[in-house]
């Protein structure tokens, strides 16, 4: 349950268990149970009104279709049902489609066979409008075609008459698709033929254009490709000829520009020493120098004739020589000038050839291109040929895509398909069993009332004294319910109250708590039922015991004892009596009563007084416990005002009718006024409750061994008191005879 819960029960931790959420279910058990049997016969109803219907269903199967061997063409063939799954969806929601049927029934001519006579086509259309199916099975080229309708005699030839227009359909669509591709590959060759010529002619322009012919334009194009490479190796030697002679030329036009002598000064170039004449000369000098040494060597003079003659040819060698240098010098420097010259005819000569060879190679790329397209074109209708051949006779052939794998069937008109009674029947419970879980639920969430002592726990930190079981009878037998632990004594509810006197001495420590004050949140919540037996168990214990009713607006205790409430608690406020002048003993042993008396104008005013506390401190010296009956203080503020003159409060809850809310506000305002509290009693708990089965164990074992029936077992006596008057609070105490 959904309840406000104060500081100290957030503290707690709680943990739900299924038993809990059965609990909620078994609470409202009732109301669930009504909502099932409403859903149920809803269902049941629904059933019985509707139409009976039935259902026929035809089973197609999509296969690929050839013309004969494997070929590139196949796919033409092949239905879009079968390349395409948006396609194959959108074809199979058209044949559910109203005027998918209706073409169908016209087309197969449905209604003029002997089961339809006497319907017209819309009038078949609109029995089965909206009741057509058809669903591919999962991985499968199986398709699922049903019918579904009132009339079992005709729904086969409808669903058959559907699944026959389906593949008639797909193979006029696969036809139709044959027939534009035959045109279109018809005018693709002949676009090919044209654009193909085309490409010809542009073809023989471009070699017209430069001068060539289609039988020597390759020969020619290879020509000059090699012309120009040896020109240009030719250009290429000179500028290298050029720039290693540069040196030696600059070297020889100083000399030839110093004078006459100037030439002699190159006889060491390296240019003048590599030239062969000079080469020769040069040894010649050189070999009669060594003759002219070996004479002199031989002791021949100068004057000799062989001394004179070498020396006369080697003067004629070196004139010679340097004659032959002159003139290599000078022809060195002509021929240089030269080389620039025949460097430029070169250049000049590579330009043109260059030229010429960039036209061939522009006509050249013009008619590779024009070539290139004419054998594309010319592949591109080959292969337009080819498959206009595949789409001749062949195609006259081609097998159905679609084929009807099953016809539907009449079906049984004693098992319609729908509607289905144990479904629906199922269906309508379940839904009624959910609607009533649920509204259990929210009843609960919605509920914050307190029904077991632990819904008390989580709302507050006070201590509960016990839980008084719900006293079975009439309720309009308030007597019977008072007088309970008096009549019996024995009983689960008088154990409950001995359990409550147990806790009160426990937590007094030993010690009487001798004046009590009990209350509760609202009116009618077992308050003085609670007071009436609590003071009889506390009088079991040999403890005298008073009961003062301070509900001064609605008194009732002197009901219950039958006596009469002419004179009590008023008069003793109001007048200077002793109190014990109008306490009446009562058929209980050892409880007294001081009634209410007259109802006073203003009880809170009496009730606050401190005569009202002289009152009280004048009994204490006469009784061992005094309970006092005040009203609900969720009501009036009778209860706190004698929340502060007594020595502990009592809060008694009524489960399943006492709101967690007005308990809080209750205890709330009693801390306020500190007033001492002692705890709080959950009474009129129905212990035999299906949902709180422990309640019940636990006070079943309290019935079993307190009724005297084991073994012949004897009622205990009633234990003697102490010296302080105190007793024991054992579960078998009883009244004395």
């Amino acid at each position: 349950m959904n309840r406000p819960a104060t500081p100290q029960a957030n503290a707690r931790v709680s943990t739900a268990h299924v038993r809990d959420y059965w609990i909620v279910v078994l609470k409202r058990l009732p109301i669930v149970l009504f909502l099932t049997a409403i859903g149920a016969g809803l269902a049941f109803y629904i059933t019985k009104k509707q139409t009976p219907l039935f259902r026929a269903q035809a089973t197609v199967e999509m296969v690929l279709p050839r013309a004969g061997p494997r070929s590139s063409a196949d796919y033409l063939f092949a239905p879009s049902v079968l390349r395409d799954a948006n396609y194959l969806n959108t074809q199979l929601r058209k044949l559910e489609m109203p005027a998918t049927l209706r073409r169908a029934l016209e087309t197969q001519k449905v209604t003029s066979r002997p089961d339809l006579v006497g319907l017209t086509l819309p009038e078949v259309v609109k029995m089965h409008q909206g009741r057509v199916t058809a669903r591919q099975r999962r991985g499968q080229y199986l398709v699922d075609v049903s019918v579904m309708g009132t009339r079992a005699d005709i729904l086969d030839d409808v669903t058959n008459a559907l699944v026959r227009y389906f593949r008639e359909e797909q193979r006029n669509e696969t036809q139709r698709r044959i027939d534009a591709r035959r045109t279109e590959l018809e005018e693709k060759s002949a676009g090919l033929r044209s654009s193909s010529r085309v490409a010809g002619v542009a073809r023989m322009l471009a070699l017209e254009q430069g001068g060539f012919t289609d039988g020597t334009f390759l020969a020619e194009y290879e020509r000059r490709q090699e012309d120009l490479r040896k020109f240009i190796e030719r250009k290429s030697d000179r500028e290298l000829q050029i720039i290693e002679d540069t040196a030696a030329n600059n070297a020889f036009n100083d000399a030839l520009a110093a004078g006459a002598g100037g030439p002699e000064s190159l006889s060491q170039h390296p240019r003048v020493l590599s030239h062969p004449a000079l080469q020769v000369s040069l040894a010649r000098i050189a070999d009669m120098r060594a003759r002219l040494d070996e004479y002199r060597e031989a002791g021949l003079g100068e004057g000799s004739r062989e001394v004179e003659g070498i020396k006369r040819g080697i003067l004629r060698a070196e004139t010679r020589r340097k004659e032959l240098q002159d003139a290599f010098v000078r022809q060195f420097v002509v021929d240089f000038a030269g080389q620039g010259v025949a460097l430029e005819r070169l250049k000049a000569a590579v330009d043109e050839r260059q030229r010429q060879l960039s036209d061939a190679t522009r006509v050249k790329a013009a008619v590779d291109e024009d070539s290139a397209t004419i054998a594309r074109l010319d592949e591109d209708w080959r292969a337009a040929q080819r498959e206009l051949e595949i789409l001749g006779p062949a195609a006259l052939g081609v097998a159905d895509a679609v084929t009807i794998v099953e016809t539907a069937r009449e079906p049984n008109p004693g098992a319609p398909v729908s509607p289905n009674k144990t479904l629906n029947l199922i269906l309508g419970t379940l839904m009624g069993l959910l609607a009533g879980v649920g509204i259990a639920f929210v009843l609960e969430y919605l509920d914050d009332t307190i029904q077991t002592k632990d819904d008390l726990e989580k709302i507050t930190d006070v201590a509960l004294l016990g839980v008084i079981p719900r006293i079975e009878g009439r309720s309009s037998d308030t007597q019977a319910k008072d007088l309970y632990a008096f009549r019996q004594p024995k009983s689960t509810v008088s154990e409950a109250f001995r359990g409550v006197r147990t806790a009160l001495t426990m937590r007094a420590h030993g010690t009487r708590n001798r004046v009590l004050a009990l209350t509760s949140a609202g009116p009618r919540e077992g308050k003085s039922t609670t007071v009436i037996n609590l003071a009889t168990v506390l009088a079991y214990a040999s403890r005298r015991t008073l009961i003062i009713d301070a509900d001064l607006r609605k008194p009732r205790v002197h009901k219950s004892f039958g006596i009469d409430n002419v004179a009590g608690l008023t008069n003793v406020i109001v007048g200077d009596v002793d109190p014990r002048e109008h306490c009446v003993a009562t058929d209980v042993p050892g409880v007294d009563v001081l009634p209410s008396g007259p109802i006073p104008p203003n009880p809170s005013e009496l009730l606050g007084s401190e005569r009202m506390r002289d009152v009280i401190t004048a009994l204490r010296e006469h009784y061992d416990h005094i309970i006092i009956d005040t009203p609900p203080i969720g009501a009036v503020t009778d209860a706190a005002v004698l929340g502060t003159i007594v020595d502990g409060v009592v809060l008694v809850v009524h489960a399943g009718k006492t709101r967690a809310g007005i308990v809080q506000r209750g205890l709330e305002q009693m801390r306020y006024i500190s007033a001492p509290i002692e705890g709080v009693i959950l009474n009129n708990l129905q212990v035999k409750s299906r949902y709180y089965p422990g309640y019940y164990n636990y006070y079943y074992y309290y019935s079993y061994y307190g009724t005297g029936k084991t073994r012949g077992r004897k009622t205990p006596r009633k234990p003697a008191a102490d010296a302080t008057g105190s007793s024991s609070s054992s579960g078998d105490d009883s009244p004395s005879a």
